[in-house]
C-alpha cells in the first residue's frame, strides 16, 4: 500500500521546517482538478501555493513540464520561483515546473502560431507610441468620415487600450463605460477606430504588449487546435492573485488549461483600472463548474486589532470578511489628524543609530498615490537615513511645479535655446509651438547668436509679452543670490495661475493647491538649485537602498500588495484623495453611476490592502479630514445598493469575434 497523502504531506512539511494549518493541509492536498481559494491576507498564501506544486508534482505524479505557475508581474512571478526552487534544494528534487507570467506565456504562443493569424513574421513591441498613433488615426479617421478633435485623440486611443485589456465589446457595455464616453464618438466610429488599430498591428506585423492577449483570444477562437494542444501540455495551472484577473484574461486562461487553481482574495481586488471585476468569480464558475472552494482565512500577520478595523473597512462591500482571524491580540491601531512627520522620522533616526544603523523593526509608509510621498522623502533624505521608494516621483517633476521649474530653468539658462518652449506656461501666444525649429523667438536667437533676453522680440500682446519677460529676469536674479525657491515661485505664480493653471486644472488628477502644499516645505527652505540637487541625490539613495534591499519603504497602496511590515504609516488618507472626488464626479456627471460604484468598491480594497500589510502597528492619517473609507461611515451607501442590483449579462466574447471578423464594424 501506498503512502497516505496525509503522511506524505507531513514528511515534507518536516523537510521543508513548514508547519501548516489544517485548512493548509486540506488546500495543498489536491491540485488535480479545478480548486478555487480565497487567500486572506498574510495567510501564508505564497507557501501554500508552493507545497500544493510540490505536492502535484512528486505525490500525484504530474510531470513538472506539465505544471505552469503563473502571476502577473515579473517580481511575484520570480518570488514564487524562488520559493519553489529552495523547496526543490531541501526536498533534493530537481526543480522541472514552468513560472511566467501570463503576458509572456500568451507571447510564446504567439511566437510559435503567428502564422496561422496571415502574419509572415512577429515582432511584440513595448507599448502604443501615443504621438505616432494618434496622429496616424487623425490621418485615416479624415479618410473615413469620422471627426476626430486632435485635443481629444488621446482619450479616443486609452478607451481603445482600455476596452481591450478588458475584453468589453458588447455594445450596451462599452456605452456604459466611461473611457468610451471621454472619446465622445458614437459606438460605431468608435468601433471602426479600434477595427483600424487591431489591424494596423497585424499589418505592420508588430503586437504592443497590452495586446498580446487580445491577439492570442483570437488566435484560439479561430484556430481551436491551439487551445486543445495547449491543454494537452497544460495540465495543472496555478494562477496567483487571482482576484486582479480581467474577464480578457481569464477567457484566455480558460483556453489553456482545463484545470485552473486560482488562488486569490477577492477583497484585495486593487486593479479596476486593468479590468479586474467582481464578477470575476461568477465567470470562473462557468468555465470550471465542478471547481472546489478551499479558503486560507488564518492569518500569521495581522494583530487581531489591526484584522478588526480591516474587516470594518471592507465591510460595505459585503463579501466573507469575517472568515478572516487575526494572530491574537496586542495591537495598536490610531486614526490621526496631521500626523507629525518629522517626529515620526526623528524616532526611526534615533532607533537606526541606536542600533549601529540597522532596522530592527520593518517600517513600511503607504500613500494613494506617489505625489503624496514627497514630505515623507524629504524627511527621511535630511536624516540621510536609507530610504526605497517605488517609480518615485521627484518633487520638481509633478504637475504643476514641473512647469514652473521649466521656467525658472529659463530664467537662469537662457542661452540654452531649447529652454525658449518654456514660455509657452508664461506667454499664451507660444503655446502653438511645439517644434523647436518653428518657434519664432528660437529662430531670431538662433539667427543672431543673442539670448531671448536680449533681441527685440515683437509680441503679439506686447504687455503680456513684455511683463513675463520682467518677471523672468527677476526670477533670474532672485535665482543667481540664491534666494528661497518659494520666493520664486510666489513672484511667478499670478501670471502663471491666469496664463496656464487656469485653463489647465481640470485636466490635472486634483487641485492646484494640493500640488503645492505638497511641495511648500521643501521650496520654503531651499533655493532653486539646491532643490533641483537635492531631488537627484534623493534618486541616487534610492537605488543604492534597492541594491542593498535595505531602508524605510514608501510605497504607494498598489505597489505595497505582498509586503508587510512592523509599524505601517498611512499618509494623506484625505477624503477626496481616497476616493479620487474628481474622478468620482466625472464619471457622475458622464452618467456612469455603474463604473463609479466600482470605483468606491475598489478603493475600499485598495485601503483594505493598505491596512492589512501591518503585523502590529497601524497609524493612519489625513491633513484636513479622514477619507469616510477609514472612519467606517458609509457616504455611498446608495452606490454600494446600486452596484448590488446592477445584474446584466454581457456577450462580450461572441462580439469581439464577430469584431475581429469584420461583422461589427458594419452595425
Amino acid at each position: 500500500m501506498g503512502i497516505s497523502i496525509t503522511n506524505f504531506i507531513d514528511m515534507m512539511s518536516v523537510t521543508l521546517k513548514q508547519k501548516l494549518t489544517d485548512e493548509q493541509r486540506n488546500f495543498v492536498s489536491d491540485f488535480t482538478s479545478p480548486l478555487i481559494s480565497f487567500s486572506f491576507p498574510g495567510t501564508g498564501k505564497t507557501t501554500s501555493a508552493t507545497v500544493g506544486l510540490l505536492v502535484t508534482e512528486l505525490y500525484h505524479r504530474i510531470p513538472g513540464k506539465n505544471i505552469y505557475a503563473l502571476s502577473f508581474t515579473n517580481l511575484a512571478t520570480l518570488e514564487l520561483k524562488n520559493r519553489y526552487e529552495d523547496s526543490c534544494k531541501l526536498l533534493r528534487v530537481h526543480s522541472t515546473i514552468n513560472f511566467s507570467t501570463l503576458h509572456k506565456l500568451c507571447g510564446k504562443i504567439l511566437k510559435d502560431n503567428f502564422k496561422l493569424l496571415g502574419l509572415n513574421t512577429l515582432k511584440i513591441g513595448g507599448d502604443y507610441d501615443i504621438e505616432s498613433t494618434a496622429n496616424m488615426l487623425l490621418e485615416a479617421s479624415l479618410e473615413m468620415g469620422i471627426n476626430i478633435d486632435k485635443h481629444n485623440v488621446k482619450n479616443v486611443v486609452d478607451a481603445v487600450r482600455s476596452l481591450n485589456s478588458s475584453l468589453i465589446f458588447d455594445k450596451a457595455h462599452v456605452e456604459s463605460k466611461y473611457d468610451f464616453k471621454k472619446a465622445r464618438l458614437s459606438y460605431v466610429d468608435f468601433t471602426r477606430i479600434r477595427s483600424l488599430l487591431y489591424t494596423h498591428s497585424k499589418l505592420v506585423e508588430t503586437i504592443a504588449l497590452s495586446d498580446i492577449l487580445l491577439y492570442t483570444l483570437e488566435l484560439m477562437l479561430r484556430y481551436p487546435e491551439v487551445s486543445a494542444q495547449m491543454k494537452e501540455k497544460c495540465k495543472v495551472l496555478v494562477v496567483d492573485e487571482f482576484q486582479d484577473l480581467s474577464l480578457l484574461q481569464l477567457r484566455v486562461i480558460s483556453l489553456i488549461s482545463d484545470n485552473v487553481i486560482a488562488i486569490g482574495d477577492i477583497k484585495q481586488q486593487i486593479y479596476a483600472f486593468n479590468g479586474a471585476c467582481q464578477e470575476i468569480v461568477e465567470q470562473y464558475y462557468k468555465y470550471f463548474p465542478t471547481a472546489r472552494q478551499i479558503n486560507l482565512t488564518q492569518s500569521f500577520r495581522c494583530k487581531n486589532e489591526i484584522v478588526a478595523y480591516a474587516k470594518e473597512i471592507i465591510k460595505p462591500n459585503e463579501m466573507n470578511e469575517q472568515e478572516f482571524k487575526g494572530t491574537g491580540p496586542g495591537g495598536d491601531m490610531k486614526l490621526l489628524l496631521n500626523i507629525d512627520i518629522k517626529k515620526i522620522c526623528d524616532n526611526i533616526e534615533e532607533e537606526f543609530h541606536k542600533n549601529q544603523r540597522v532596522f530592527k523593526k520593518s517600517i513600511l509608509f503607504l500613500f494613494r498615490n506617489n505625489f503624496t510621498i514627497i514630505p515623507v522623502v524629504e524627511e527621511l533624505f535630511v536624516r540621510r537615513l536609507p530610504f526605497r521608494v517605488n517609480k518615485y516621483m521627484q518633487a520638481n517633476l509633478i504637475p504643476l511645479i514641473k512647469e514652473l521649474c521649466a521656467l525658472c530653468e529659463f530664467a537662469v539658462n537662457p542661452s540654452t535655446l531649447s529652454n525658449i518652449l518654456n514660455l509657452r506656461y508664461l506667454i499664451p501666444e507660444f503655446r502653438v509651438y511645439g517644434n523647436l525649429n518653428n518657434h519664432p523667438l528660437y529662430k531670431i536667437c538662433s539667427k543672431t547668436g543673442k539670448s531671448p533676453f536680449e533681441v527685440n522680440y515683437q509680441f503679439r500682446d506686447v504687455k503680456v509679452g513684455s511683463t513675463a519677460m520682467s518677471l523672468l529676469v527677476e526670477a533670474r536674479d532672485l535665482i543667481l543670490k540664491n534666494s528661497k525657491l518659494s520666493e520664486i515661485f510666489n513672484l511667478l505664480w499670478p501670471t502663471f495661475k491666469q496664463v496656464y493653471v487656469e485653463g489647465r486644472e481640470h485636466f490635472l488628477d486634483y487641485s492646484a493647491d494640493y500640488y503645492i502644499k505638497l511641495v511648500r516645505q521643501l521650496t520654503q527652505e531651499k533655493s532653486y538649485i539646491k532643490f533641483i540637487k537635492d531631488e537627484a541625490l534623493k534618486m541616487e539613495v534610492i537605488r543604492e537602498s534597492e541594491m542593498v534591499r535595505r531602508g524605510v519603504r514608501c510605497y504607494t497602496f498598489h505597489a505595497a500588495k505582498g509586503l508587510e511590515a512592523d509599524e505601517v504609516y498611512i499618509i494623506g488618507a484625505d477624503e477626496g484623495v481616497v476616493p479620487n472626488s474628481k474622478k468620482l464626479d466625472a464619471m457622475e456627471e458622464k452618467g456612469c453611476a455603474i463604473e463609479k460604484a466600482r470605483e468606491i468598491r475598489n478603493e475600499r480594497s485598495l485601503a483594505f490592502v493598505a491596512c492589512t500589510r501591518a503585523r502590529e502597528k497601524l497609524y493612519i492619517s489625513s491633513t484636513a479630514g479622514l477619507s469616510s473609507i477609514f472612519t467606517g461611515l458609509n457616504v455611498y451607501e446608495s452606490y454600494d445598493k446600486l452596484y448590488k442590483q446592477h445584474k446584466i449579462i454581457y456577450s462580450d466574447v461572441e462580439s469581439f469575434e464577430s469584431f475581429f471578423k469584420g461583422e461589427v464594424v458594419n452595425v
